[in-house]
């Protein structure tokens, strides 16, 4: 293709993109964006709260909003707990309600890269109840979960409740948009942050009947050493998906030290070709998932969505694996810098207080992993 040919195919696409619609979008964006990184709302809610302009019941009522419309049915949901902690705590408090909105009618189309010739429109629907749900419910901030699909019952939710987060939702239900108003780099303050989070990122909390049902399901003793490791297979940017090589020789490098190595599939391939033990449980399972990280010795992950959870676990360690430098997939180096800001540099460790390591490079050899000193001090 020339030059030509590729500028003007450009301009096709760009005046594709630039509608009416597509630019009120964008300007409402930049606006709330802007209010989000000035964090007005936590300067002035007091305020209004003391002159009475909202009425006291809606300040008792803290909510964190979930709209399905616009927000994604990934692990994505587990930072978006992490920064509705944050913000409690920047207005006063502790605990709030969280709401769901949606229905499988209302999930918008998963275009980006043809992801939804991947995944089906049901099967990110049960990701509500799969993911969202006992997610939610194992955060130890959140008092109550609902799940709703009915606009009015939005409304009225919303006028009776303060939204925590996202701060500056919109929605203009006459022209179908609903925005979440969450910059793209939400998550910088976990690279560039200089003070203490240790008190709001450890919140998703093991129930302690997972634990010992995990415990029981596994004959996990008291002497067995624990490794984890967490695949990713499937057909969305396959560049991503475990090197099961390189799985097999860290199972037979950590049962020479004395460990027991347990797989956990991927959702999309339960049953992998390997000769490993597996707990197939923690696939299905987001609360038996949590309650495996957390009596673990050590945690391996491939990258990926379940894998970056674990740093919200307490007590729990994530070594991630096969993040690359190259590549405009999701997870490469420069991906990751649109969520994290430029404080993630190719490496340096910026997650060690939550006690999630990254080993750069692709799953080649093992003993970028071994040779690491926080997994030498397991030995």
């Amino acid at each position: 293709m020339t030059l030509f040919n590729k500028f003007k195919k450009g301009l096709i696409l760009a005046r594709k993109k630039l509608t009416l619609k597509n630019i009120i979008v964008k300007f409402i964006l930049f606006i709330i964006e802007t209010l989000y990184r000035s964090r007005i709302k936590i300067v002035f809610s007091p305020l209004l709260k003391r002159k009475n302009i909202f009425t006291p019941r809606k300040y008792k009522n803290p909510i964190f909003l979930y709209d399905l419309r616009c927000s994604s049915l990934t692990f994505d949901f587990a930072d978006y707990l992490f920064l509705t902690n944050l913000w409690l705590e920047k207005f006063g408090y502790h605990n709030c309600d969280c709401i769901i909105f949606g229905s499988i009618d209302d999930l918008p189309l998963m275009s980006f890269r043809s992801y939804d010739l991947v995944i089906k429109k049901n099967e990110l629907w049960e990701r509500v109840k799969n993911v969202l749900i006992p997610m939610a419910e194992c955060a130890n901030f959140i008092n109550s979960i609902k799940l709703i699909s009915e606009r009015d019952s939005l409304n009225n939710i919303l006028k009776e409740s303060f939204l925590v987060f996202p701060p500056h939702y919109i929605k203009l239900e006459s022209h179908n948009i609903y925005l979440e108003g969450v910059p793209e780099e939400r998550l910088k303050i976990l690279t560039n942050n200089k003070q203490d989070l240790s008190n709001l990122i450890k919140f998703l909390k093991p129930d302690s009947k997972d634990i010992k049902f995990v415990k029981e399901k596994l004959r996990i003793t008291k002497v067995d050493k624990i490794v984890t490791f967490t695949v990713r297979d499937y057909k969305f940017e396959e560049v991503r998906n475990t090197n099961y090589f390189f799985l097999k020789d860290l199972s037979k490098f950590f049962e020479y030290k004395g460990y027991r190595f347990i797989v956990i599939p991927d959702h999309k391939n339960q049953f992998p070709n390997i000769n490993e033990e597996t707990y197939i449980d923690a696939t299905i399972d987001l609360r038996k998932r949590i309650a495996l990280y957390a009596i673990s010795n050590i945690n391996i992950g491939t990258a990926g969505g379940p894998s970056w959870m674990a740093r919200y676990i307490p007590n729990t360690n994530m070594f991630i694996t096969n993040i690359l430098k190259d590549g405009n997939h999701i997870g490469s180096l420069k991906d990751l810098r649109k969520v994290y800001g430029r404080g993630l540099k190719w490496g340096k460790q910026p997650f060690l207080d939550t006690d999630m390591h990254i080993i750069f490079g692709p799953e080649d050899d093992i003993s970028k992993l071994t040779s690491y000193e926080r997994i030498q001090e397991h030995f």
